[in-house]
C-alpha cells in the first residue's frame, strides 16, 4: 500500500502536467488578461504537481520542471505589469536554476531552447528601463548569442534565433546611451544584417521587414551618437531601410506600411538633423509617411503614433524652411508653407486628443510641441485666428479629450508665451487686430528674410524651429524585441 501512495502522485502529474502547459500555451496565444492570468495559474499548478514526484535528482524531471517554469514566465511577461515582470525573471531564474543541474545537451533543438530562455530573460529586463537592467539585458543577449553560434547555421530558424538577439542585444545597448556601447550596438546590428541577408528576404515577407527593421534600428543609433559623420550613416541606413519597403503595397502586408511609414519619419528627421540640412527632401518623408498610415490612425495606436510624429516633423521642417525660405526662381510659397503648417498642428492635436479618449495619453508630450508651435505660428502669420485656435486647443467644452494635464494648455503659460491681451477673445467673434500688428504682420510678411530681421524696421522676427524642440524619432520598432 505505501509503494502504491507513492506511485500516484507520480502517475498524476504525468498525465497532467502536458496537458496544463499544452493549455497554458493556447490560453497565452489568445494575448487577453484573463486568458494570460489563466495561463499563468495553470501553469503554477504543473509546477506543484511536478515537485510532488519523486525522481528529483532525473535529468527528465529537471527539464520538465524547467519548461513549466519557462511558460509560467512568458505567461507573466505577457502581461506587461512590473509585478508580471518581476515574477517572470524569477521564474526564468528558476529554470536556469534546473537546468545547470543537466549540463549535458543532447540536441541542436535543446540548445536552440535554452538560447531562447536567456532571450526572453534580456527581453524582460530590457523592458525595464534603468541602465542596471539594460546591462542584465545585454549580458542575457551576449548567452543567448554565444549559444545559438554553435549550432547549424545553414538551418534557417536557427539563423532567424541569432539575427534575433543580435537586434536584442544592440537595441539594449542603445538604451545605454554610453558611446562605447553605442559603437557596439552598431556592431551588433551589422553583425545581425549580414546573417539576415544570408536568407531569402527578397522572397520572404517576415524576413525583409526584419531586416528593414535592423536597417533602421542602426540608424537611430547612429543617430545617438550626435556628430555630423554619425548623421550621414544614419540617412544611409534610413534610405536602406525605405528602399527595402518600398513598391507597390497591394499586395503586400500592414506590417510593412507601418515600418515604412516609420522609416521615412526617421529618414525625414535625419535629413533634418544633419548638416546641412535637407528640408525639403524631409518634407516629402514626412508628408509620405503620413499617406501611408491615414486610414488607419485613428484605430490603429502605431498608425496613430505615426500620424501625430508625421505632423511633428511636418512642423519643424515648415518651420525650418520659413526660417530658411530657398532662394531663387521657382522656390516654393511661404504662405502655402503656412497653411500647411497650421494645418498640421491642428491635426496633429485633434488626433492626440482622440487617442487620448481613448484611454492612450502618452502622445500628450507631442501635442505640448504642437501647441507650443501653433500659438507661435499663428500669432506670428495669422493673428487673426490665434482666439480661435487658443479656444480649440484649451476649451474642454469645445475639444473633448485635450490634454489637459500639459502645463502649456491653460490661460496663465499662454500669456507667458507672449500673447497679446486682445487675442483673448470670446469665441463668437474675431478679436480686435491693432493696428500696429497689422503693420508687424505686413512688414513681416514683405520682408521675411534669411537673418530673421525686418529691413524696414530692424526688429528681429521671432524664429519658430526652436519652439518645437527635439525630433521624436520613431522607436516602437527599436522598442519591439524578438523571441
Amino acid at each position: 500500500m505505501p509503494a502504491q501512495e507513492g506511485s500516484a502522485p507520480a502517475s498524476a502529474a504525468d498525465r497532467e502536467v502536458p496537458r496544463m502547459l499544452a493549455m497554458a500555451q493556447q490560453l497565452m496565444g489568445t494575448g487577453a488578461p484573463d486568458a494570460l492570468k489563466g495561463a499563468a495559474e495553470l501553469s503554477h499548478r504543473a509546477i506543484l504537481l511536478l515537485k510532488q514526484k519523486p525522481l528529483a535528482d532525473d535529468d527528465m524531471w529537471h527539464r520538465q520542471l524547467a519548461a513549466a517554469w519557462i511558460i509560467h514566465g512568458h505567461a507573466q511577461r505577457e502581461s506587461g505589469s512590473p509585478s508580471g515582470r518581476t515574477a517572470a525573471v524569477k521564474a526564468y531564474d528558476e529554470a536556469l536554476a534546473l537546468l545547470a543541474k543537466v549540463p549535458t545537451i543532447i540536441n541542436d533543438e535543446e540548445r536552440h531552447d535554452r538560447a531562447n530562455l536567456w532571450t526572453n530573460r534580456g527581453r524582460t529586463y530590457m523592458e525595464e528601463e534603468s541602465p542596471e537592467s539594460q546591462k542584465e539585458a545585454v549580458r542575457c543577449f551576449d548567452e543567448a548569442v554565444k549559444l545559438r553560434k554553435q549550432l547549424p547555421l545553414e538551418n534557417p530558424s536557427f539563423r532567424w534565433g541569432l539575427t534575433a538577439s543580435l537586434m536584442n542585444r544592440g537595441d539594449a545597448l542603445t538604451r545605454q546611451s554610453d558611446p562605447a556601447a553605442l559603437k557596439d550596438a552598431v556592431a551588433s546590428y551589422d553583425e545581425a544584417i549580414e546573417h539576415l541577408k544570408q536568407l531569402p528576404y527578397e522572397e520572404h515577407a517576415g524576413t525583409r521587414s526584419r531586416l528593414a527593421i535592423a536597417y533602421m534600428n542602426r540608424g537611430i543609433t547612429w543617430q545617438c551618437h550626435g556628430t555630423p559623420e554619425a548623421a550621414a550613416q544614419a540617412v544611409k541606413s534610413f534610405e536602406e531601410s525605405v528602399n527595402l519597403l518600398q513598391g507597390d503595397f497591394e499586395a503586400k502586408e500592414a506590417e510593412q506600411e507601418g515600418i515604412l511609414s516609420c522609416a521615412l519619419m526617421n529618414h525625414g528627421n535625419s535629413l533634418l538633423s544633419c548638416q546641412p540640412p535637407v528640408p525639403l527632401q524631409a518634407l516629402d518623408s514626412a508628408r509620405v509617411a503620413m499617406e501611408l498610415v491615414t486610414d488607419r490612425e485613428r484605430t490603429e495606436p502605431m498608425c496613430g503614433e505615426v500620424g501625430i510624429k508625421g505632423r511633428h516633423l511636418k512642423c519643424r521642417v515648415l518651420a525650418y524652411l520659413l526660417d530658411h525660405p530657398p532662394q531663387g526662381p521657382g522656390a516654393p510659397v511661404g504662405q502655402d508653407w503656412i497653411t500647411e503648417a497650421t494645418d498640421a498642428a491642428d491635426e496633429g492635436m485633434e488626433l492626440a486628443r482622440h487617442w487620448n479618449l481613448q484611454g492612450i495619453p502618452q502622445f500628450q508630450p507631442l501635442a505640448g510641441d504642437l501647441f507650443r508651435f501653433g500659438s507661435r505660428i499663428y500669432q506670428v502669420s495669422q493673428p487673426h485666428f490665434l482666439a480661435e485656435f487658443l479656444l480649440d486647443s484649451i476649451d474642454p467644452a469645445r475639444s473633448p479629450g485635450r490634454p489637459c494635464v500639459i502645463p502649456t494648455c491653460s490661460t496663465s503659460p499662454v500669456r507667458r508665451f507672449g500673447m497679446p491681451w486682445w487675442s483673448w477673445r470670446k469665441p463668437c467673434r474675431a478679436p480686435r487686430i491693432p493696428s500696429s500688428v497689422k503693420r508687424s504682420w505686413r512688414c513681416w510678411e514683405t520682408c521675411r528674410r534669411r537673418t530673421n530681421v525686418c529691413v524696414s524696421c530692424g526688429r528681429p522676427i521671432w524664429p519658430l524651429h526652436p519652439v518645437l524642440g527635439p525630433p521624436w524619432p520613431w522607436r516602437s520598432p527599436l522598442r519591439q524585441s524578438f523571441a
